[in-house]
């Protein structure tokens, strides 16, 4: 339990709002700050983020090869997803136009470069996602 107070009065100096959390924003002492921005966004992709290989069939008569990846971030929130897109775009990470699909906004990258360089500063910690990345880049 004393972990969980540190914790909680972490994110209560940060900014973070406290009960429901409909309508949110990251803080500004988050994205003032590039460290914690990079980390928020590591933490929101390994929670809410996928990536996943995509096939490079250009013309109808040529086979489907999955080579390509794709970062993909859905969220119900719109202000946070924009929010990212900030956050990526000041670290020269080029993200898609957002989209809303039904009820969530979508985030992708999908050029490899720029995922490459997504990989390389956001440093994603969940497992499924470094095995599924290192997995493409072998």
């Amino acid at each position: 339990f004393i972990m969980f107070g540190k914790v909680f009065n972490f994110f209560k100096y940060h900014g973070f709002p406290i009960g429901k959390k409909r309508y949110i924003s990251i803080p500004s002492s988050i994205l003032s700050n590039t460290k914690y921005s990079i980390a928020c966004v590591r933490g929101i992709f390994n929670t809410d983020g996928s990536i996943y290989s995509r096939y490079s069939k250009k013309y109808d008569n040529h086979a489907k090869h999955y080579i390509l990846m794709n970062i993909e971030i859905k969220m119900t929130n719109k202000y946070i997803i924009y929010q990212i897109k900030s956050i990526l775009d000041s670290l020269m990470i080029k993200t898609n136009n957002i989209r809303k699909n039904k009820e969530s906004y979508v985030l992708k990258i999908t050029h490899q470069f720029h995922i490459k360089k997504f990989m390389d500063i956001i440093q994603p910690s969940n497992k499924y996602h470094v095995e599924r990345y290192l997995n493409r880049c072998r």
